[in-house]
């Protein structure tokens, strides 16, 4: 028994691509996280999901370069786990973090203190 791909169809988004000086709104057909076609109007065949997008922008990942993932120390501000939750449920796609944690760790033996 094989494993169905799952194709969507994202329709009337404000398309967004930097790489060719792109901003048209428009549809995007992937498979399996890969990008089969991008063009002003793709129709939908049978067994392809479609997602109604319109006053949405799609792009390619994002980056937010000012992320505060506060572990260890400050969890209940926010830690590794409800970060990255955060981003996978459709943040930015890396995630550096900044340390502005309690506690700055300069390797595993030898933890130093920040302000030290």
């Amino acid at each position: 028994m094989g494993v169905t791909a799952l194709k969507r169809l994202l329709k009337n988004g404000t398309i967004i691509n930097p790489a060719a000086g792109q901003k048209a709104v428009g549809d995007v057909l992937f498979e399996d996280g890969k990008i089969l076609s991008v063009g002003e109007t793709i129709t939908a065949t049978d067994g392809v999901e479609v997602i109604d997008v319109t006053d949405c922008y799609v792009t390619p990942g994002l980056i937010d370069m000012h992320v505060h993932l506060r572990e260890p120390g400050q969890e209940a501000k926010e830690s590794m786990t409800t970060g990255t939750q955060a981003a996978a449920a459709g943040g930015p796609t890396p995630r550096p973090s900044l340390m502005t944690s309690s506690l700055l760790t300069v390797s595993k033996n030898a933890p130093a203190r920040k302000d030290a």
